[in-house]
């Protein structure tokens, strides 16, 4: 019998960023299953400020990753998934709007009252979020919870997977907007994600620090 505990510790232990991958591709309903975890994760008032582009074209991957330098061979990888975060998170915004109303159904009431309470209380008061900088930063901030969704929900089904954040941002921005179509008057990229299957080799024993030195309890 499963032990849902002990299966999340292993996965856990077991998962590593992979650097090698041997082209072997994900079936569609493995990618699929990935993507809807990723699809289910959390977010600051439910409003899901993220966009997935699942790349798995061989040239596209690699024109992606012309100035990239934490992908060893792009097109070993079955995909690259780049995160793109949203910069139109005001309150006035269509975005913010269609997900209050028309995604979570808020009636009119509780709409008026969530709108208020995410701007006034939240983004104006709390946390001081008074520019579009600082609005796409809380949404970049954000879209790191799904990065953990999808490393997990990929160790969960045997696909290797690694985080990147090696590139150079301005131009791989730039890229993407010529392209690969991307809006980057609404969007900003995040990170990128490689999936796969690695060599044996890529496989490194985990090394962390002990849990005490990095929790205080205070009782």
């Amino acid at each position: 019998m499963s032990n849902l505990r002990d299966d999340f510790a292993k996965l856990m232990q077991n998962r590593f960023s992979c650097k090698k991958y041997n082209g072997k591709k994900i079936p569609q309903d493995d990618l699929n299953y990935i993507l809807e975890q990723a699809r289910l994760s959390p977010s600051s008032f439910g409003l899901e400020p993220w966009k997935i582009l699942a790349i798995s074209n061989d040239d596209k991957k690699v024109e992606l990753t012309e100035f990239t330098w934490g992908i060893r061979d792009p097109k070993l990888t079955s995909h690259i998934l780049v995160i793109l975060s949203r910069k139109d998170l005001k309150s006035s915004d269509e975005y913010v709007n269609y997900i209050f109303k028309d995604v979570k159904k808020l009636p009119d009431d509780i709409f008026k009252n969530t709108k208020d309470l995410y701007y006034h209380k939240f983004i104006k008061d709390d946390f001081k979020l008074h520019s579009d900088e600082l609005l796409a930063s809380y949404a970049q901030n954000q879209s790191y919870i799904m990065l953990g969704t999808i490393l997990l929900a990929s160790a969960a089904i045997g696909v290797d997977s690694c985080a990147i954040e090696g590139f150079d941002k301005e131009k791989t921005t730039e890229i993407l907007k010529n392209k690969f179509g991307v809006d980057t008057s609404k969007f900003v990229l995040s990170y990128m994600i490689t999936l796969g299957y690695g060599e044996k080799s890529s496989h490194y024993k985990k090394a962390r620090r002990d849990l005490k030195e990095f929790v205080e309890f205070i009782d």
